[in-house]
């Protein structure tokens, strides 16, 4: 797991754009430095919380710092009134201060389908990047997705190979080693792997709706999914249905992030995604693979 790098790394972010002078992101913060928390004070409140994920009563609710009202935001479901849910919300309210419950149109669900893409068994997901460690190329999508099977396959029914790294719950990314040498493998256009701060636009692209755009909400959010609670991830506003999962997140020619979960049925008001941010899983499967950084493949 990354989740103390990775909220360091959020903390340092935050606190040198407030250094910077970027203070429009915050302008609706009290101006009592009293009355104002710290990052780290946030972080605190979030690793609290992260003590009780999986727990009855947070199935199906989200939590991550929000930069903008320097809080800790809990998503709940509208639809989410049971006895566990409000006992776990007291006992929250009761703990800690700068904390905002927030109502959501519904909960988290992983996003596996049926239909056409990349295929293992009955099961659909979508390819986000092609990767390579110098000998083995990679397709990379979400751990969800790798956990149900080994063998994968085109929509055409051309072979792509096995699962060669599953992680999931806890993360979500899988690796499919490539072992058909004449499949023809691009990134279309992505060339590096990034992390643009809260507030961009940002498009997704998965094989149930496409490309779809939104706007990138924040970093560093734990989902508490039915099947397992997934730490450190991406929240964005932009269109995930299920057959969506291991598609990919990006910014121009920045790959950014892999298709998690979000609101299934509906992309309306209030709609929320959740991407598991590429530049820690690369770093990872590089570690475990070759022990060299892994690089995303150019484009052919």
């Amino acid at each position: 797991m990354f989740r103390k790098l990775t909220r360091k790394r959020i903390i340092t972010a935050l606190v040198a754009a407030v250094a910077l002078g970027a203070g429009p992101a915050f302008a609706t913060a009290p101006a009592s430095a009293e009355s104002t928390p710290s990052f780290q004070q946030l972080a605190a409140i979030q690793d609290g919380l992260d003590t009780y994920a999986g727990t009855p009563g947070t199935v199906g609710l989200s939590w991550g710092i929000d930069e903008k009202t320097r809080s800790v935001v809990i998503s709940v479901p509208k639809s989410d009134n049971d006895a566990a849910t409000k006992a776990f919300l007291k006992q929250v309210q009761q703990r800690y201060d700068n904390v905002t419950i927030k109502r959501v149109p519904a909960p988290p669900q992983l996003t596996l389908g049926p239909g056409d893409a990349i295929l293992t068994g009955s099961a659909r997901c979508s390819a986000a990047v092609i990767a390579s460690d110098g000998s083995s190329n990679y397709v990379v999508t979400a751990g969800h997705c790798t956990n149900v099977g080994t063998s994968w396959t085109t929509s055409s029914g051309q072979t792509i190979g096995t699962t060669a790294e599953s992680s999931f719950p806890g993360n979500d990314y899988g690796f499919i080693r490539v072992t058909n040498s004449s499949l023809p493998l691009t990134n279309n256009g992505i060339s590096s792997i990034g992390e643009p701060p809260a507030g961009s636009s940002i498009q997704k692209t998965g094989s149930t709706t496409g490309v779809t755009s939104g706007t990138l909400v924040g970093y560093g959010r734990t989902v508490n999914y039915a099947e397992g609670t997934v730490y450190d991830l991406i929240e964005t506003t932009a269109c995930v249905q299920p057959g969506d999962s291991g598609g990919l997140l990006y910014q121009g020619s920045v790959g950014i992030g892999i298709t998690s979960g979000g609101t299934v049925g509906s992309c309306g008001s209030g709609f929320q995604s959740f991407f598991q941010p590429l530049s820690e899983i690369l770093a990872t499967q590089s570690a475990k693979a070759t022990g060299d950084r892994l690089q995303v493949a150019t484009a052919n």
